[in-house]
């Protein structure tokens, strides 16, 4: 899994020691939580995704900056706000306490960790692993959403390092500096709404940065396009596939129909765990 690579290689390749130490249990059990949490958090994206809300819901996690905060903040993994954070991602993922509980009971039979604290190093982990994914999923999106058309999904946060459409105004609305800041048209050194002269500015662009104006996430666009549906993704086929085929790729899965994922997951896996349950009995003799 890709994801996982990236958050073991993250915060300078401590990532695994960093959780260790802030729930105060060895690196190599770490390591195993780790992998086994992600294991399902990435099972319960796979399952999510197979609806348009369920999408939408995962594509605004990727543009909600804070709840990824673990992968890149190190020295509070074991507070309250960090948990906070990562309660959100498992209330998208999962929804249901008693199942995340479940996780983490699971997680501490599999590497002897006691259950209390898996049940606090769940929330991190799962913000670790949202963090990997809105690293990756960053370039990808640009990359292969840039032809969309309608979207202002790729349009800068405040302070992201991107060309502007017009620089922040100096003085308030109305005044001569503030209108000279912004932008004239080609053609005139006046610019109107379209004349060659004329004393008119340009009007913002929706999505333009606009002071005063904040947007908390960078992908509200595209989850609001998504959970509407019938939108196509350049090349042919749906937005929501290929944002399917980009999580799958970096998480494991294949971007199956929503009938043969359904399948794949309530049968094939129950029939390769049930060989894994016999296999053990066999090999351990009970």
């Amino acid at each position: 899994m890709e994801i996982e690579a990236a958050v073991r290689n993250a915060q300078g390749g401590a990532a695994i020691d960093n959780l260790a130490a802030a729930f105060g249990v060895p690196p190599d059990k770490a390591e195993a939580a780790l992998t086994a949490m992600m294991t399902v958090l990435a099972s319960r994206v796979e399952r999510n995704t197979l609806s348009r809300g369920g999408l939408a819901d995962i594509v605004a996690l990727l543009g909600d900056a804070d709840v990824g905060r673990a992968i890149a903040d190190p020295a509070h993994l074991a507070t309250a706000e960090m948990a906070d954070s990562g309660n959100h991602v498992l209330d998208v993922l999962i929804g249901d306490k008693h199942i995340s509980r479940g996780i983490a009971d699971s997680v501490a039979r599999q590497t002897g960790i006691d259950a209390a604290t898996l049940r606090r190093m769940l929330p991190v982990v799962a913000s670790m692993m949202v963090g990997g994914l809105q690293n990756k999923t960053q370039a990808l999106f640009s990359q292969k959403l840039r032809d969309v058309p309608g979207l202002g999904v790729l349009l800068p946060l405040p302070g992201d390092p991107a060309p502007k459409r017009y620089d922040a105004p100096s003085t308030t609305p109305g005044s001569g500096e503030w209108a000279n800041n912004l932008p004239r048209p080609a053609g005139g050194a006046g610019g109107g709404m379209g004349g060659a002269t004329g004393g008119g500015v340009l009007l913002p662009l929706p999505g333009d940065n606009l002071p005063g104006t904040t947007r908390r996430n960078r992908y509200d666009d595209l989850s609001d396009v998504v959970r509407r549906g019938g939108t196509q993704a350049p090349g042919g086929g749906s937005l929501g596939g290929l944002i399917r085929s980009i999580l799958g790729g970096l998480l494991g899965f294949k971007n199956r129909g929503v009938m043969s994922s359904l399948i794949y997951m309530f049968v094939v896996r129950w029939l390769l765990n049930a060989g894994k349950r016999i296999l053990s009995r066999i090999v351990l003799g009970r």
